[in-house]
């Protein structure tokens, strides 16, 4: 994922974008990403968008081996979870859509990045305390699942906006560098996810990236 979007970066410079004001043109193309990423206003959302994709592509990573080895789901079910999933991401989108002019985008994501550091805390704890397991365990994970991906829709759009507003005078470049960190960031967890396929090491991965997307939108992010 990670080099998928290094070529997308690359090839978006051939495309005919706007290009941003010429008083904030640096000399050369790696010094106007440099001066990018030392603007928080654009360094930190990117990387709390960043670290949302991260918790959800690990989920997405893992949840085929916990579905069918932990709780013994049939394959043929995955696509009715998948119809779950889906609707909990459209309706995170569409609360985004009736919801940003009223509240900003600043608001959103830190609404979106507590419900997904408390999905997954509740998965860490439900994990640890035994409550994942046989019927009523499936959905518990399915229910929490959902919740991440709902905060996830309400996070990671609004991340991109802001972090792209705060930065619109160097243009496409600013959309590119943003998508490149998201994307890289995506990339290495879905990595790393592969490691995490057996036990509950994957339960403590997606709490420690939850947590630290809250922690940035927090901390980082100014509303």
């Amino acid at each position: 994922m990670a080099v998928v979007a290094a070529l997308a970066s690359a090839l978006s410079y051939a495309l005919p974008l706007k290009a941003g004001s010429r008083a904030a043109k640096p000399s050369g193309l790696a010094g106007t990403y440099w001066l990018l990423l030392r603007r928080p206003g654009f360094l930190w959302p990117a990387c709390a968008g960043g670290l949302g994709f991260a918790t959800t592509v690990t989920l997405q990573e893992v949840s085929p081996f916990v579905f069918q080895e932990h709780f013994q789901l049939a394959v043929t079910s995955f696509g009715s979870i998948g119809l779950l999933l889906g609707m909990a991401y459209f309706s995170g989108a569409m609360l985004v859509n009736r919801l940003v002019r009223r509240h900003g985008g600043a608001r959103l994501m830190q609404a979106g990045a507590t419900l997904l550091a408390f999905a997954t805390t509740l998965m860490l704890v439900s994990w640890l305390s035994g409550l994942l397991t046989h019927f009523t365990g499936l959905w518990i994970f399915i229910a929490l699942y959902c919740l991440a991906i709902f905060g996830h829709a309400v996070l990671f759009p609004n991340s991109m906006a802001t972090a792209v507003s705060d930065a619109h005078e160097h243009g496409a470049h600013a959309m590119a560098l943003c998508g490149f960190l998201q994307q890289g960031l995506a990339g290495i967890a879905a990595t790393a996810a592969v490691l995490q396929h057996h036990g509950g090491t994957w339960t403590l991965a997606v709490f420690v990236l939850g947590a630290l997307t809250w922690l940035v939108v927090q901390v980082k992010v100014r509303g």
